[in-house]
């Protein structure tokens, strides 16, 4: 029996013999170039459709870029642009010119109002002036005191940024009492 189990393992060695003459290093070799050339041709045939599909994009690109409806339109918006960029610094220019404005005093009907409306009585008005933001006032009045309690009155009204006394004389023609001021107007709202 042991003869049997012999043969076998030699039939079994002839058979593996056979194949590994069969699977030589050259064909072995052959069959890796084969693979690998099918591969690269393979990869090589992808790479030349998808250049040449971006090929056509590209031409499909610059025939709409080199249209003249699109490029007259691409001037129109930059044309828009530019404008908008001028609205924009015109905008912020008026803006500034608005809080200026909004900032500077004005002599208008309320001021003259409230000059009128605390003079006392037997006191006149006769000069006023307007320089910048101060307006002067000349008054004329029977009692000394009479100028220095007018620039109280216009300072407790508060409309007045600042009220200045500038003091009295007497005057020997008119036989009164003439008294000079500044007052100041509020800038801003």
């Amino acid at each position: 029996m042991l003869k049997k189990d012999m043969n076998l393992l030699e039939s079994y060695r002839l058979i593996q013999k056979a194949r590994s003459e069969r699977t030589s290093p050259g064909i072995m070799y052959l069959g890796i170039v084969l693979i690998v050339a099918l591969a690269l041709g393979t990869y090589s045939l992808k790479l030349f459709f998808d250049n040449s599909a971006l090929e056509s994009k590209i031409a499909s690109i610059e025939s709409y870029i080199n249209d003249p409806l699109v490029i007259r339109k691409l001037n129109e918006i930059s044309t828009m642009q530019a404008n908008i960029k001028q609205l924009d610094s015109l905008k912020a220019e008026v803006s500034s010119i608005i809080d200026v404005l909004d900032y500077i005093p004005r002599f208008d009907q309320d001021i003259l109002k409230i000059l009128f409306d605390n003079l006392p009585q037997g006191i006149r008005i006769t000069k006023v002036s307007y320089i910048n933001s101060w307006i002067s006032l000349e008054i004329i009045g029977p009692y000394p005191s009479d100028s220095s309690n007018y620039a109280l009155r216009l300072q407790r009204t508060g409309f007045f940024k600042d009220v200045i006394y500038d003091g009295y004389r007497y005057d020997e023609t008119l036989r009164r009492y003439r008294g000079t001021m500044k007052v100041q107007m509020k800038g801003g709202k």
